[in-house]
């Protein structure tokens, strides 16, 4: 796969969101407690571009996660919570 940027959101739930236009799979990476860890992170398969920019221009990223994405798409679990990388920035 290849992913292009990654972006971070301003979510309370998630920490960052990647789309690989190829593959048309949506990584989403959600945010853990304590905030020294980065959260389970998660591939949405089939995931249009043109759905990805409507989440993108909707009033919450996670909101819309969880109505339209994760209600829709098939999810495949790629990692656990892991420790944020030295000197990442903490959010």
């Amino acid at each position: 796969m290849a992913f292009g940027k990654m972006f971070t959101v301003g979510s309370e739930a998630v920490e960052f969101v990647q789309h690989d236009p190829e593959t048309c799979t949506l990584r989403v990476g959600f945010r853990a407690s304590p905030k020294q860890f980065v959260g389970a992170v998660y591939d949405y398969l089939d995931v249009p571009h043109t759905v990805v920019g409507k989440m993108f221009g909707s009033p919450s990223v996670g909101a819309f996660i969880n109505k339209v994405i994760k209600k829709t798409y098939t999810v495949r679990k790629v990692a656990d919570a892991v420790m944020k990388p030295e000197g990442a920035t903490k959010s």
